[in-house]
């Protein structure tokens, strides 16, 4: 079974949300969302590498629903476009 968000996995830890947030933060130096963040990104700088997906269906695959949201995201975390990445990583 996959755990859908922060609370539900807060809720099976027997933990509040801030205390999963503090703990996470304490063992990892990085809060939980930036981990996710930069998860699914990595995960979508592998897909724009080694599949023909269109932009939008990968960022459904890891997770981002918007596609518009997902390369403006991509590109402040990555410093180029979605598509862009593509182009120069491909051979």
């Amino acid at each position: 079974m996959c755990i859908r968000d922060r609370s539900e996995l807060a809720e099976r830890a027997g933990i509040s949300e801030t205390a999963l947030a503090s703990a996470f933060r304490a063992m990892t130096g990085r809060a939980p969302i930036d981990y996710l963040i930069d998860l699914r990104l990595s995960h979508a700088r592998a897909l724009l590498t080694t599949s023909r997906g269109r932009i939008g269906e990968i960022a459904q695959s890891v997770g981002v629903p918007d596609v518009y949201y997902f390369s403006k995201l991509f590109k402040r975390r990555v410093g180029v476009s979605p598509l862009q990445y593509r182009k120069q990583r491909r051979f």
